[in-house]
């Protein structure tokens, strides 16, 4: 983006934003994402078992704390005021050790700016924060991904040699599993059972081996035995291929248990084309099982199933600490799903049918 305004500040100056702004607390509808290297895209609000840090109530050093904008969440944001020396210190208590996204909520009026980003004391570069469309007041996500030690870490985002954004909060995800086996592999027979399906390969695109396509509109099957370390909601990702024209929908079993309404893959086009449906349960300590079944129609082609913890701890009692708006935990078996496209496919080949986390 390569939008200036008269409004962006210069290096020594502290007056930076129009005058007329007025405060307003509310999530705006649409949030926006700045990828890193494309222009930025809708975004919308994160799922309310992350980690939200508002900015305004984490460390700040040289920075301001300001209400002036619109648009912001918490009771303001930070307002990055010198070229040098300012910066925002977040406290993330990671449940467990592992790679985490780090989205900071900024807008930006002027043109890119380039922060510096470090984690528990140790640089991580530089991040750039690219324009909100030439306003203050349209609010973006900066993600980067980090590895977070369990427990305690510091994350400092911090001017570099020029003015840096209003930083409204920072949301921390999970971006790996927690389970120790992360990826079970649909075709290998030590962690998926395959009835009626078959193991193929005949269309390209899918990881490991192969990949299993349920054959028959009754009777077909694929289950997988999984071993959370602990108890929690968990996020099952199926990745899958439906070349068909219309949506398919198949029964899904926890432990021999429906799930109402099942899991529904939706068309991705093409049968070399791959997604992620995504449904969420809870699961205690221990080995379960996780059972696709056809119920009159025949299934998409199943890649493989990850399983992602998706609950970070109770949120303390200082908000800069930990600031998580806990959500009323999902009942057990109650199942959402939805598609996501899947970049690229992650790792080597694994013969034992599993990829470590």
């Amino acid at each position: 983006m390569t939008t200036q305004i008269a409004s962006r500040k210069t290096s020594g100056s502290t007056t930076r934003r129009p005058a007329t702004r007025t405060a307003s607390a509310g999530l705006e509808a649409l949030e926006r994402r700045a990828l890193m290297s494309a222009a930025p895209a809708a975004l919308t609000a994160p799922p309310r078992d992350h980690l939200i840090l508002q900015a305004e109530q984490a460390v700040v050093s040289g920075a301001k704390i300001s209400k002036a904008g619109t648009g912001y969440t918490g009771t303001g944001y930070v307002d990055f005021v010198n070229a040098k020396g300012d910066y925002v210190e977040f406290t993330i208590n990671a449940p467990v050790a592992g790679s985490y996204s780090l989205e900071f909520r900024y807008a930006n009026g002027g043109p890119s700016a380039a922060m510096g980003l470090s984690v528990n004391g140790v640089q991580q570069g530089s991040r750039e924060f690219l324009s909100s469309n030439g306003s203050w007041n349209e609010w973006f996500g900066n993600v980067s991904g980090a590895n977070l030690k369990a427990g305690v870490n510091k994350v400092r985002l911090y001017t570099n040699g020029q003015q840096g954004p209003n930083v409204d909060s920072l949301i921390v995800r999970r971006t790996n599993p927690v389970d120790g086996p992360g990826r079970y592999e649909a075709e290998s027979s030590k962690v998926a059972t395959v009835k009626g399906g078959v193991v193929a390969n005949a269309h390209a695109g899918f990881h490991n081996t192969g990949y299993v396509d349920f054959l028959n509109a009754k009777g077909d099957s694929l289950q997988f035995t999984i071993k959370p370390f602990a108890g929690g909601s968990y996020a099952l990702d199926f990745r899958y291929a439906n070349g068909g024209t219309g949506a398919r929908t198949m029964g899904l079993q926890i432990d021999g248990k429906d799930v109402p309404g099942g899991i529904t893959f939706g068309s991705t086009g093409s049968w070399t084309s791959w997604k992620v449906a995504t449904t969420t349960v809870t699961l205690t300590p221990g080995t379960h099982t996780v059972r696709l079944y056809a119920t009159g129609q025949s299934g998409p082609n199943i890649d493989w199933l990850t399983t992602e913890g998706i609950a970070f701890p109770a949120a303390s009692a200082k908000a800069a600490t930990s600031d998580l708006l806990t959500a009323p935990q999902a009942p057990k078996l109650a199942a959402s799903f939805s598609d996501v496209s899947v970049a690229d496919v992650i790792g080597d080949n694994d013969a034992a049918g599993l990829e470590l986390a």
